[in-house]
């Protein structure tokens, strides 16, 4: 693996442990799910926040956990940013 892919990797690891913390859930959770993020964007192109849409594969005892989860097994999200982490 390169060093490339390496600071990818952690920044993927870091990414998933703040949103598993903002939903409420562990990280060992969030990764038995399935997920697919969308920006929402201002008319500025400014990310405001994100659409957070779990598959139907996600497992339902851990999608049950997440406060505000709709019907539809979404929820909006704000925009995580690593930045403030460290």
């Amino acid at each position: 693996m390169s060093q490339q892919d390496s600071i990818i990797d952690d920044e993927s690891e870091r990414f998933e442990k703040k949103l598993a913390e903002l939903l409420g859930i562990t990280y060992e959770e969030l990764l038995t799910t399935e997920y697919e993020i969308t920006d929402n964007l201002g008319e500025d192109e400014i990310v405001y926040d994100q659409v957070l849409r779990f598959t139907q594969d996600s497992p339902r005892s851990v999608l049950d956990k997440i406060i505000g989860l709709s019907a539809e097994n979404q929820i909006t999200i704000p925009n995580v940013d690593l930045a403030e982490e460290e």
